[in-house]
Order: C-alpha cells, then structure tokens, then sequence
C-alpha cells in the first residue's frame, strides 16, 4: 500500500526511534529528500503527495541501514562541510563541523584571501580541510596527504573544481617528499586512545585507522612534529585538530605554541605551533 509523504514520515519515525536512534525525526526526513531528490522543505509543502513503490521500497532500505547505526552520511554518500557536500565512503571519516573551527583559525592566521599560499594536509580523509581551504583562497595549492587508497580517491572525487591546484600524495607523511616549503601544514589526525568506547555508529562504520592512535591517542601527534618542520617555511604554522588530552603533546624545542582555540561547544579543539 502506498502512502502520503506524511504518513511514510511517520511510519519511519516510528521505525527508527523504536531501533533507538535518536535523530529518528531529521534522520527520516534526510532519507526521504535524498530519495525524492527534493529539499526538506518539499516534504513539508507537499506532505500528501502519494509515493511510488520505488520510492517506498528505497526509503524503507535507506531506513533499514539506519536503524542499524550505519551513519546519515555514509548511506547518502556525503556530508556538509564548510559549504560544501564532500562525498564520503567506508575509508574516510565524516567530516565533523567542530573541525571547521580550523578553517577559522587559518583564516585568522591568513586574512589575505589573494595571498598565493602552499600549504599541506596530513591525513586527508575526505580532503574536507584542505579543499575547503583553497576555495578559500583560490591562488594557493595544497599537497594532499593520504595513505589509504580508497581515502585518496574520495579526494580526487572531492577535489574536482580545484584540482589544478592540487597535488596527491598517496603515501605515508613518513614517506613523503615535498620540494616547495609551506606556509602551514593542517592535521586532523587519529588521536583517539586505543581501546575508547565510542558509539556504535562510529566503531561500527568508520575507519579505525582515523580515528585510534597508539601511545594513548598521540603517536601521530609526536610523529608529525618529527618531520613537519623540514616542509615549513620560516614562521610556517602547523596546525592539529585536538581533544582534551593535548596537554600531553610534547612539543620539539624548535616549535612554539602559539594559540589553543576552543569550539563552539567551549572544548579546546585546534593547537597552532609555529616554527620561530
């Protein structure tokens, strides 16, 4: 039996919050937009519109997967990140909009938008940080750094409009060769302890690779700080997404910390060093 895009939302509230999700309401109405290929506010303008089998039959399947934890993004394909929709799959982690707190940060660092910078982004992911960077500024290149290759592919699908200003590096950052120097290098690195429960939609569907670091969540911190400094310019900044074990971070004797910024939720979310 067909029903009324008022009814099937209904119906899927029900579903989804008897499976336990929170979100059952803005989760129902994703999937059924994405569906219908129509903006939210469609649903609410013509909620008595009667849908199709195919339509049913594809809303039902997309609220399956949710009702299993699978994340809104990965069923979709995508997630809006300063902007922009970034599409995402298994390798990469969804982009976060506290980690947009860094793109605010390297605005206040560059304020000259015409400025030609040469920056690099260390475990690239997505490619949401750098990437939203050079729409930015839209005379500067960025290297994207990214061992996973499935990762890698996501930025290349990613990077479409902007990649004749941009270089992938599918390697390690230990493996790395970069010629130019940088103004900057951003990182939003795995920096979870090891063994952390999380929730289910995280443990479950994203990479454990971007998201756990040895050495209680700084191994990729200490690693970075290893080799940044032989890619930056003079005063080049490096900047790291961070969590509250920051603190113990130990930083080389050639970097100074300049700022901790908080995010909008008032946690300490973005270290900037800088080389003297």
């Amino acid at each position: 039996m067909n029903k009324s895009i008022k009814n099937a939302l209904f119906d899927a509230w029900q579903y989804l919050k008897k499976h336990n999700i929170e979100s059952y309401k803005i989760d129902s109405e994703i999937l059924l937009s994405f569906v219908l290929r129509r903006e939210k506010e469609y649903l609410i303008s013509h909620d008595d519109e009667i849908l199709n089998d195919s339509h049913m039959k594809s809303f039902y399947a997309l609220l399956k997967k949710r009702s299993s934890n699978q994340p809104i993004a990965q069923i979709i394909g995508k997630k809006e990140f300063w902007g922009c929709d970034f599409f995402v799959n298994r390798s990469t982690l969804i982009p976060r909009p506290e980690s947009e707190t860094l793109i605010e940060e390297i605005l206040k660092l560059f304020p000259n938008k015409d400025e030609r910078l040469i920056f690099a982004d260390f475990g690239a992911g997505t490619g949401c940080l750098g990437i939203s960077l050079l729409n930015e500024y839209k005379n500067s290149k960025c290297f994207f750094v990214e061992k996973s290759l499935n990762a890698m592919k996501m930025i290349k699908k990613n990077a479409k409009n902007i990649s004749q200003r941009a270089i992938f590096l599918h390697q390690s950052w230990h493996n790395i060769v970069i010629k130019q120097k940088l103004d900057f290098i951003i990182s939003n690195p795995p920096y979870i302890p090891l063994q952390t429960n999380l929730m289910d939609d995280v443990i479950k569907f994203e990479p454990h690779g971007a998201l756990f670091a040895k050495n209680n969540g700084l191994k990729c911190y200490q690693d970075i700080l290893q080799i940044a400094s032989k890619f930056l310019k003079k005063n080049g900044y490096l900047i790291f997404e961070i969590d509250k074990n920051y603190e113990f971070i130990r930083v080389p004797i050639n970097f100074q910390v300049i700022k901790i910024e908080s995010d909008l939720l008032s946690l300490k979310r973005v270290m900037i060093l800088r080389i003297p």
